[in-house]
Formats: structure tokens, C-alpha cells, sequence
């Protein structure tokens, strides 16, 4: 995991680090595009029940100055929120059509 982090009691989540919660813009956009749709599904039910609890903890903290194992938790949480609409999306295809076809 090259010693990245969370605060501890998100640690069960770290597994996502390396590829969800990239450090720079590239690679946040490399992975939202190769990313399969079982891979979107396993971080949205992993992270999605824990979004609560994680806006509490960084609640906590001004944002100018973080410790890098919050700084991880705030970019796992961009990504959850970059990746719910095309996730809710994929689950629901018929909303799409329905949306399309009564627009």
C-alpha cells in the first residue's frame, strides 16, 4: 500500500487507497474510465455505508492543514461522490430510457 493510510477506525477501507483515492487528477480519471462494473459496485457498497460516519470525523478538521491519513479519507470521499451518480446510473438503466423517452 507504498504507507498510505486512514485514521483508524476507517481502516478496513485502505484496501481502496491505491486505486480509489489517487493522489493526482490523471490517475483519479485513468481509474473512473478502466474501472470494471463490479470493482465501481465493491467501493460504492464498501464506502457508501460509511459516508456518514466519515463527514463526522472530518468534521472535525480545517481543511488547510490535515494529517495525510485524513487527507486520504477526504479523497476517498470525493471518489465515492465522483462515482455515485454513474454507479446509481448503471443499476438502474431503465431510468435512463425512461427519462430519455419522456423528455
Amino acid at each position: 500500500m507504498s504507507g498510505r493510510s486512514l485514521p483508524a477506525q476507517f481502516s478496513e477501507l485502505e484496501r481502496f487507497l491505491p486505486e480509489w483515492a489517487p493522489t493526482n487528477e490523471m490517475d483519479l480519471i485513468e481509474k473512473r474510465m478502466i474501472s470494471s462494473v463490479e470493482e465501481k459496485q465493491d467501493f460504492y457498497d464498501a464506502v457508501l455505508p460509511r459516508i456518514e460516519e466519515m463527514l463526522d470525523f472530518l468534521a472535525k478538521y480545517s481543511f488547510d492543514d490535515v494529517p495525510e491519513d485524513v487527507a486520504n479519507l477526504i479523497r476517498l470521499g470525493q471518489m465515492l461522490m465522483r462515482r455515485v451518480s454513474s454507479i446509481v446510473t448503471m443499476m438502474a438503466p431503465e431510468m435512463i430510457v425512461s427519462t430519455v423517452c419522456s423528455g
